[in-house]
């Protein structure tokens, strides 16, 4: 991959995040917003988790997936108080199949977007808060 092409982003986001305000309401419009224009881009699919899924192992915290340029795949773990680099291969596998599994129950990214767009429409005016 050359060093001025962005990188390949996939992201499942859980309802939650989408539901949870802050900024208030024009902050969270533009935030939505950004969101739906990254949910299917050469570079970028995002999709959302929705709560009737109910819990799944990657709860409580963010995994970040990374096939770095000499092809090996690492891990990242992060909850509130850590992080941790998971190198090993049996260990990043694990990660990976759980997120496939995540990815496969999250709405598509047509689908994402119709949800996002539905948050903004029932967003107060700034003036009505």
């Amino acid at each position: 991959m050359g060093a001025d092409l962005p990188p390949d982003i996939s992201l499942i986001l859980d309802e939650a995040v989408l539901r949870r305000a802050f900024g208030g309401p024009t902050v969270m419009r533009a935030q939505l917003s950004r969101l739906v224009d990254l949910t299917l881009t050469p570079t970028s699919v995002v999709q959302v988790l929705p709560f009737d899924h109910g819990g799944h192992a990657l709860v409580g915290g963010t995994l970040t997936l990374m096939t770095l340029d000499n092809g090996a795949c690492v891990a990242y773990e992060e909850s509130i108080s850590t992080g941790t680099l998971l190198e090993d291969l049996a260990a990043v596998s694990a990660r990976q199949r759980a997120y496939d599994l995540l990815r496969a129950c999250a709405l598509s990214p047509s689908d994402t977007s119709t949800f996002i767009r539905s948050l903004m429409e029932v967003l107060p005016d700034e003036c009505h808060t």
